[in-house]
């Protein structure tokens, strides 16, 4: 089900950023690029979580609800909101 190769690739990405940002405090050079860099990253974090809901509904709930479990797969949506939205 996750990663599919779209979400694959977008981690990948972000862990080349997160590397990045690792050795930023050792070099030198201004705090807007270590900056920049970590909004880029929590931008990729973002897309991979889109990623996560729409394959999760696309494929998990829209089972769930076909198999008669509404009220379980919209709490558990409702859960996830509130988690992502924090």
């Amino acid at each position: 089900m996750f990663p599919t190769s779209g979400s694959r690739a977008r981690l990948k990405r972000l862990r080349g950023q997160m590397d990045g940002i690792e050795r930023m405090p050792t070099t030198t050079g201004p705090a807007s690029t270590s900056l920049q860099q970590v909004a880029t990253a929590q931008q990729a974090m973002r897309g991979v979580g889109k990623l996560v809901v729409r394959n999760y509904l696309e494929r998990c709930a829209s089972q769930a609800i076909k198999s008669g479990r509404e009220q379980e797969v919209f709490d558990e949506h409702m859960e996830v909101i509130y988690k992502l939205t924090r």
